[in-house]
């Protein structure tokens, strides 16, 4: 909506005024100071981004907003100059965002009702008798449902199980999309059309989406209003939406959806609809498609049906009697294969019913249907043209007009207006005057829009077949359509050179390409002379219509040869189309190619095509070709063969690793770096370039082998030669040396030499950044993987902020180039995915954390179900990292089975030879042993740590000190797993060596080895305290907090957590020792951070926060101090409870908190509220499954009577006093000696002593008097 658009804007043009008064700090240094400030938000460079650029689609956080201006004026303050207070006033920010906020929900109350983008499904729309007359055609629409729907019951019914689609658990799945799809003219509109009507009588909402502009569409990702309790949103022609609008809509339907929502997408063809998958699942959408069949070839009894249901309501329509419309039969034989289609029929049973009014005979030939309904348009428009009462076009104008807008599309006016002119529409001056005529009789749509195109599709495809003059002779066909498309396009022979491609572009050239699917004068007269003089402009149409293209036969191998040669090398919204292109030409061309030099060069390119599309398994095979062909050509010892052997080896190396073919991999770049070494050093230094690149491969493929030190060695030459080629010729190999930067940075990140990494990779992005200026397209998913590398450098450099920001970037490249090529974008998208989530988790933004590992894993597992063996890795990784930040979220359950399958995964790799993953195996039985920590499954845990320390023990390819910091973590791990046991002795010992390695890792990487260091005295800290040894167990502790908090100073939110772990150990070992008022203070500032944690992630931190209230009232009560003392038991309870609310196994903990608070506040003489108190832990134990919930309920009621005494309630204490009494009855008859004691306390604290107090003697008596006798 254009005022919450100007609302926006002009919010963010204020906070730009604050931020230039700050003289324009950088994101960085904003972020550096709003971190000093007393804020639970932070200052990201992508929030601040949004911000200033009005991106954000809803009014901001005030928090944000607030920080974000007070950190401005701390900046502005220390800048010289006059200051102008007035811009950073709080009050008047307040005001801002409060009125931004009411906008916003005005704009979204009055938008409730009709969604943008959206709107009601239209309901029966028949036009005027008289038109009908005229323009038979128009009841073919399915938008007028004028033949009822028929047939097709099964594809119905399936349609119907979708929309009705349950989960396992039996509830409706939220929100669901499927794809429809088939050739045109099947029938999938009319189809969606009945679902959508049977849908809405059984009570849904059903919408069809519009197109909307970009912008508009961004706008609306801000209105949240709701569509419907059940919702279905038909999308028809949804191929040719592009594919930002497609997503943008998707995107605001998942985020508006009610209880149940179903988007149903209508379209030809599906080499679109996989890049839409992944974004699907990641806005929580279940998916599925549906391919709509031909009607049935050998049922030509239900073709005959569909025939005689038409004929009737066409009949009816244009008035013809029912018997004579009952004697007509099929214009021809049904069992022909065009009848397959449902349009096919439909346009016979018409063409029957309309000749018989006109006295005429109907053709037989079901290719002339179209001819005929063509033909009465024709007449229409002469009719239209001798009535010049009503209009001035003459027919061959509006013939010329309905061409234009079939091609076209529907446009603004004035657009339109411009496409009538370009196409050279005769009678310029009265093109206003042709566009009113034209949308009188094709009304659009949208009403804002001109020159709907002639519908259905097909029909419209037809005439401009027809229209176009060819070899087969036709009335319609006039010289104006010849190169109409070209004067549309712009490169008709009178066209200046240079100009613009037309906004139409893409429709034009994706309908010329359907038509020309169909009619091969088309391909002859006007397709081909565009592909093959204009190669480049054909590469507007994109994937799905190239695709079409590289299956027309009839196009000669001259175009697509040219429309290859001018495609990029790289670019996400051609390579699938262009793959297609390459196999046929390439095909081809190796059927007649004489020279294996030049088939092998074929091979290669056909190679080079399919890999870019994702298509490697075909690329393999390509490439095992061309080498075949070389290793032939290089027998003869040329060196130029001997290099191109060479070279096809290295490429066949890369296309064997894409599939999961280690091994052999290996063997290819070895052969390939020994025939550029013998090449090189036998007097041919000009190829030693080309040895660089297969110094690259081989270390690869050794890194994959786990021979990680041998890989870095060459990655090292490797960039040492390109460096110096690049020197000699920059345009040459900068490429190269970029990736080869990229490739090594990578490999020191592996290695844990970060500082190292950093360099290369950052070195990388600068030159991937210079080339992507050059050439967007080839370079872009380079940049991406650079960007990737060095987000994973930063962060274990601890630069997490610079960290995420570049790998937000890396995702928003790769997702935008696996929006249009998911087989070639999709790996290293869900590998960045991956690596933001663990960036983010380390950043301790732990929501986000499982957000992108979530959906990694669910990318992953679709890439494995493909080839298992080539990304198997990175499910393996996936998995395990997802249970790593369910587990730290507080989630032990969900995180488990994760945790148990990322071992499996890695031991699945180990056994298929690759032991280059048995540190990946450590990681993930280390993982899985923290997992199980939460859990009772204590002998798992253990045996689960143990082979990870043993794992680690063992020699591997990483550095020393990279083994020495997984061990301290792995006898940490262990350590702790042996105090779950009560093994104080076996943690004790793995403890100690734990902080003996952290203390030798620090010393050289302070980064890496003083966290670890942290936690193992904090572990050790408790461990002594357990065991009674006060001195060790306090110096421990004073020495950890020391640690966290000189690291919490320089990055608090990736600190702060182990910091406040560390904080409650030191408080117990203080209280321990007598020292309770420095307990308080260090108890204090833990509870502080705790609680500050808390409010942004619950889950993670509450139980900490429990934990950590409890220790603080040790030293509170050791003091006296009673009453805050009492309000750290209010506030321990709380965070049980709800604790408890979400996983019931935390109730017994909460209960037993309940009965300490109870004591305290009868201390405090707060004695309703100890009622309340032991009312909810009696409530508790009632309920609680526990060996000894009888005696623990009767103590509990027990201790209920006491405030109940000070209340003088007797009738209550009677009633809990006797339910204690009459259950200790029950157990001392079961075991005297474990329950007679405990019966005697209840029988005088429960009730008589209770009762005493109130003077209520001759209650009192009966229970002193048993308990004297026992």
């Amino acid at each position: 909506m254009e005022i919450w658009d100007k609302a926006r804007k002009h919010f963010a043009h204020c906070l730009a005024e604050v931020h230039r008064a700050a003289n324009t700090p950088s994101l960085k240094e904003l972020a550096k100071q709003g971190a000093k400030q007393k804020s639970t938000k932070k200052l990201h460079g992508s929030t601040v981004s949004r911000l200033l650029k009005a991106e954000f689609v809803e009014p901001p956080d005030w928090e944000v907003v607030h920080l974000f201006v007070m950190t401005c004026k701390v900046i502005a303050d220390t800048q010289p100059g006059p200051k102008i207070p007035e811009l950073f006033k709080e009050e008047v920010w307040k005001w801002r965002h409060a009125a931004l906020e009411e906008l916003w929900q005005q704009v979204r109350e009055v938008e409730a009702e009709d969604p943008a983008g959206l709107r009601p499904f239209p309901p029966k729309d028949a036009p005027p008798a008289a038109d009908l007359r005229e323009q038979p055609s128009q009841l073919l629409l399915a938008r007028h449902e004028v033949v009822p729907f028929t047939g097709r019951a099964d594809d119905l019914a399936a349609l119907t199980d979708w929309r009705d689609g349950t989960a396992q658990d039996g509830r409706p799945i939220g929100a669901s999309v499927a794809l429809l799809h088939g050739f045109g003219g099947q029938g999938k509109t009319r189809l969606a059309t009945e679902l959508a009507r049977r849908s809405a009588e059984l009570g849904w909402k059903v919408w069809q989406a519009v197109r909307t502009d970009r912008a508009a569409g961004d706008a609306d990702r801000g209105r949240r209003t709701t569509l419907a309790r059940r919702a279905l949103v038909v999308v028809d022609y949804a191929e040719r939406w592009p594919a930002r609008e497609l997503e943008l809509l998707l995107e605001r339907l998942a985020d508006q959806r009610g209880e149940t929502l179903r988007v149903l997408l209508i379209a030809r063809s599906t080499s679109w609809w996989s890049y839409l998958l992944d974004d699907l699942r990641k806005w929580g959408f279940a998916h599925t498609e549906y391919p709509l069949r031909p009607l049935p070839e050998g049922d030509i009894d239900a073709r005959l049906r569909t025939f005689t249901a038409a004929r009737e309501r066409f009949a009816d329509a244009l008035g013809l009697p029912a018997q004579d419309a009952e004697s007509l039969a099929v214009p021809g034989d049904l069992s022909q294969e065009a009848y397959g289609l449902t349009l096919t029929v439909h346009m016979a049973a018409l063409v029957a019913v309309d000749a018989r009014i006109r006295g005429d005979e109907p053709p037989r030939d079901p290719g002339a249907l179209s001819t005929y309904l063509l033909e009465r348009e024709r007449g229409h428009w002469s009719k239209l043209e001798q009535r010049k009462s009503v209009s001035a076009v003459p027919a061959e104008v509006m013939a010329q007009a309905v061409y234009t807008a079939t091609l076209t599309g529907p446009r603004d006016h004035r657009t339109a207006i411009t496409a009538l002119k370009s196409a050279e529409v005769e009678n310029a001056a009265s093109h206003p005057q042709v566009l009113r005529e034209h949308a009188a009789c094709y009304p659009a749509d949208d009403p804002r829009t001109y020159l709907e195109p002639l519908c259905p599709d097909r029909l419209g495809e037809d005439f401009v077949a027809l229209s176009t003059p060819g070899p087969l002779a036709s009335h319609l066909a006039t010289p104006w359509a010849e190169q109409a498309a070209a004067r549309l396009l712009g490169v008709a022979a009178h066209a200046p050179a240079g100009s613009p491609a037309p906004e139409w572009s893409r429709h034009v050239l994706t309908q010329l390409i359907n038509a020309a699917a169909r009619w091969p004068h088309l391909v002859a007269g006007e397709l081909a002379p565009l592909a093959t003089e204009h190669p480049g402009l054909v590469l507007r149409a994109g994937n799905a219509a190239l695709a079409t293209l590289a299956r027309i036969k009839e196009l000669p191998l001259a175009a697509l040869e040219a429309i290859e040669e001018a495609a990029p090398w790289r670019d996400p919204d051609l390579d699938v189309g262009i793959a297609d292109i390459a196999e046929r030409l390439c095909t081809e061309r190796i059927k007649s190619a004489s020279d294996p030099a030049v088939e092998a060069a074929l091979y290669a390119k056909k190679a080079g095509r399919l890999s870019h599309s994702g298509r490697h398994e075909e690329a393999l095979k390509a490439t095992e070709e061309a080498v075949r062909l070389h290793r032939r050509l290089a027998g003869s010892g040329d060196v130029e063969a001997v290099a191109d052997l060479a070279w096809a080896l290295n490429g066949l190396s890369n296309e064997l690793h894409l599939t999961g073919r280690h091994p052999a991999a290996l063997e290819s770049a070895e052969e390939a770096v020994a025939l550029f070494t013998g090449i090189v050093t036998q007097g041919h230094p000009e190829k030693i370039a080309n040895l660089a690149v297969a110094f690259t491969t081989l270390s690869l493929c050794l890194n994959q082998q786990g021979r990680t030190a041998e890989g870095l060695e060459l990655l090292q030459r490797a960039v040492r030669i390109t460096r110096y080629t690049a020197e000699l010729s920059p345009a040459d190999f900068r490429p190269d040396l970029a990736g080869m930067l990229h490739n090594l940075g990578s490999q020191l990140s592996r290695v844990h030499r970060y500082r190292e990494a950093v360099a290369a990779e950052s070195e990388a992005v600068s030159l991937w950044e210079k080339l992507v200026e050059q050439a967007p397209e080839a370079h872009l998913q380079d940049l991406a993987n650079a960007l990737d590398g060095l987000a994973t450098a930063l962060r274990g450099e601890g630069r997490h902020q610079e960290a995420l920001e570049a790998g937000e970037k890396a995702v928003a490249f790769l997702r935008a180039g696996a929006e249009t090529n998911p087989g070639a974008w999709g790996p290293p998208l869900a590998n960045a995915l991956l690596n933001l989530g663990v960036g983010f988790g380390e950043s301790g933004h732990l929501q986000e954390a499982v957000r992108y590992c979530g959906a990694s894993v669910d990318m992953s597992r679709d890439l494995t179900a493909t080839r298992r063996a080539t990304h198997l890795p990175l499910l393996a990784r996936s998995v395990m990292n997802l249970g790593i930040w369910l587990g730290r979220s507080g989630l032990s359950r969900e995180a488990v089975p994760h945790s148990e399958e990322a071992v499996e995964l890695f031991r699945e790799l180990i056994e298929r030879g690759f032991d280059n993953h048995l540190p990946d195996l450590a990681d993930a039985l280390l993982n899985l042993s923290l997992t199980l920590s939460a859990t009772n499954r204590s002998e798992e845990r253990v045996a689960a740590a143990r082979e990870a320390v043993e794992l680690y023990r063992r020699p591997g390819p990483a550095s020393t000190a990279v083994h020495r910091r997984n061990l301290a973590k792995a006898l940490m791990n262990l350590g702790n797993s042996h105090a779950q046991r009560d093994d104080p002795a076996a943690s004790a010992e793995c403890l100690n060596e734990a902080a003996d390695l952290a203390r030798e890792v620090a010393k050289d990487d302070r980064i890496a080895g003083l966290p670890i260091l942290a936690d193992a005295l904090t572990n050790l800290a408790r461990e002594f305290g357990k065991a009674g040894l006060r001195a060790p167990a306090l110096s421990a502790a004073r020495e950890a907090v020391a640690i966290r908090q000189s690291l919490a100073g320089t990055d608090p939110a990736v600190h702060e957590p182990n910091l406040a772990a560390a904080l409650v150990i030191l408080c117990d070992s203080l209280s321990a020792a007598g020292h309770h008022k420095e307990a308080i203070t260090q108890g204090t500032q833990a509870v502080a951070i705790l609680q500050r944690l808390s409010r942004a992630a619950p889950a993670a931190h509450r139980r900490h926060l429990a934990l950590s209230l409890k220790s603080l009232g040790r030293p509170l009560v050791a003091l006296n101090r009673l009453d805050r003392a009492v309000e750290a038991g209010e506030q321990e309870v709380d965070a049980w409870r709800r604790l408890a609310q979400a996983d019931e196994e935390y109730e017994l903990t909460l209960v037993m908190a309940l009965e300490m608070l109870g004591r305290l506040q009868m201390v405090t003489c707060q004695y309703e509220d100890a009622v309340r108190t032991y009312e909810e832990a009696v409530a508790l134990w009632r309920r609680l499954s526990h060996p000894q919930a009888d005696q623990l309920l009767a103590l509990s009621l027990i201790n209920l009577t006491m405030p109940l005494s000070e209340l003088k309630r007797h009738e209550d204490i009677l009633a809990r006093g006797e339910e204690a009494v009459a259950l200790l009855r029950r157990l001392a008859q079961e075991d005297p000696a474990a329950h007679r004691r405990t019966l005697v306390m209840g029988l005088v604290q429960g009730l008589g002593l209770p009762l005493a107090r109130l003077d209520q003697w001759q209650l009192a008596e009966g229970p002193l008097q048993e308990a004297v006798d026992l």
